[in-house]
């Protein structure tokens, strides 16, 4: 209680921050025109470009609503090799991009649950100590906060959380099992039954203790010979498919092919994917780990959708998450068929426009600063009101000499000119500056 608090004070002081660097910006926008340009733009794209952005994904109003994401990977140490200054700044952004979206998405769809695909923590196979995990394990709640206590959560194994085949790490093993559940688990809803499996352990071999529950819990499922119930698989890794299997025009990378390397698999093995699909014989499966989108045909009524990765620092310029919506159960008469569960790609804003937005923005202002530089200076507006840094001043923009008799200007220098260039630029960094920062302080308190 006490947090939500300090969380609604934070933003109602964030809010008042905001009212006055408006009524401020508006003020310095009649002198300074590009100030205004800029502050908007930051506005628009820092914090309501996402409200919009998630907003214009068509999710069904009936039925539950469960939230998909993949491969958050928390950015760590193991990441990009960094440390110090450079990892903080690094995890900050990376954490405040999904800390945003995940708020914005509970606000606009309104999901009963969340299914993680696995990868949450980048490095959360290689940490030995306890200590390491519980700090990132209060990073990763803290993004994915649930704004509504009664939201379940289910949660998949990755090849980063517990390592890969033969190679799983017992200990992370085990820690992902005391934290987050057993990565093989059932649930049904609407009638309709959600398998997790653990293709990840599955993919090793009888020897470890991790592929023998996965195993286990594959083959105690009942058999669906007559497709009575529907189905839905949940697997980290994508199951096998043919070279050059089709993907569908979400994907901006090369369709996935079989690979492997460090404590990775591009795809679940052939002869395991069919034991899969023909023991579980599911509708719909969801996967992650490629960290882009592919809708993938194993037959004509079995789709698997691979999800993108929800982090924008994972290869993938164009995040995005899934809905998987299940219709409501139907009614009692026999004539009325029932409705298949569906999954809905859904984009989140994409980093790679906004700055090739703001790029264009400053080549803009860095050409047309001189000549409204020099259009103000050869115009009789009289004054210039300085950012009042250190209070409003007012400045002549020219000397009373420089004026002839008829009352034209003479030709106005090149000095001048730069000079009062550069003055609008140095207004509009420090002004960017500032409502940058009240972004990040709106962004952070919610």
């Amino acid at each position: 209680m006490d947090n939500d608090g300090d969380r609604i004070r934070n933003k109602l002081s964030a809010r008042k921050v905001l009212e006055g660097l408006l009524r401020l910006l508006l003020r310095l926008a009649k002198h300074n025109p590009f100030i205004f340009l800029w502050a908007v733009n930051l506005i628009i794209f820092e914090v309501l470009s996402a409200t919009w952005i998630i907003g214009q994904c068509n999710i069904p109003k009936d039925g539950q609503r469960i939230a998909v994401i993949a491969d958050p990977q928390l950015t760590d140490a193991y990441s990009y090799g960094q440390q110090g200054t450079a990892l903080s700044i690094t995890q900050f952004y990376s954490d405040l991009y999904m800390k945003r979206n995940f708020r914005i998405l509970q606000e606009k769809h309104k999901p009963d649950g969340v299914i993680f695909l696995g990868d949450l923590m980048d490095g959360g196979r290689e940490w030995s100590d306890n200590q390491t995990f519980q700090e990132e394990l209060e990073r990763l709640y803290n993004v994915f906060k649930l704004r509504n206590k009664s939201m379940f959560v289910w949660w998949a194994a990755g090849n980063h959380d517990i390592g890969f085949g033969d190679e799983v790490i017992p200990k992370a093993y085990d820690r992902f099992v005391a934290t987050f559940g057993p990565p093989n688990q059932a649930h049904t809803i609407n009638g309709i039954s959600i398998i997790t499996l653990d293709t990840v352990s599955l993919s090793g071999s009888n020897s470890t203790v991790a592929y023998q529950k996965a195993l286990s819990s594959l083959e105690s499922i009942p058999k669906n010979e007559t497709l009575s119930e529907q189905r839905i698989l949940v697997t980290h890794v994508p199951l096998f498919r043919p070279e050059g299997g089709a993907c569908g025009g979400l994907r901006r990378h090369p369709v996935i092919r079989q690979g492997g390397g460090y404590q990775y698999q591009n795809l679940v093995k052939a002869p395991l994917s069919a034991y899969i699909l023909e023991t579980i014989r599911p509708s719909l499966v969801l996967s992650g780990d490629d960290h882009d989108w592919c809708e993938y045909h194993h037959s004509p009524s079995i789709t698997e959708w691979t999800i993108a990765t929800f982090s924008w620092m994972q290869g993938n310029w164009y995040p995005g998450y899934g809905i998987l919506h299940l219709p409501a159960s139907s009614s009692s008469s026999v004539m009325t068929p029932r409705a298949n569960p569906t999954l809905i790609p859904c984009p989140l804003p994409g980093p790679l426009p906004t700055y090739l937005y703001y790029a264009r923005c400053f080549l803009f202002t860095l050409l047309l600063a001189p000549l409204y530089a020099y259009c103000t200076l050869r115009s009789s507006y009289p004054t210039y009101i300085e950012l009042p840094l250190y209070g409003v001043r007012r400045r002549p923009y020219y000397d009373r000499a420089d004026r002839v008799c008829l009352g034209k200007w003479k030709g106005v220098s090149i000095r001048k000119v730069t000079s009062r260039a550069g003055r609008l630029m140095a207004e509009c960094v420090i002004v960017g500056i500032g409502v940058y920062a009240v972004c990040l302080l709106w962004l952070s308190s919610s």
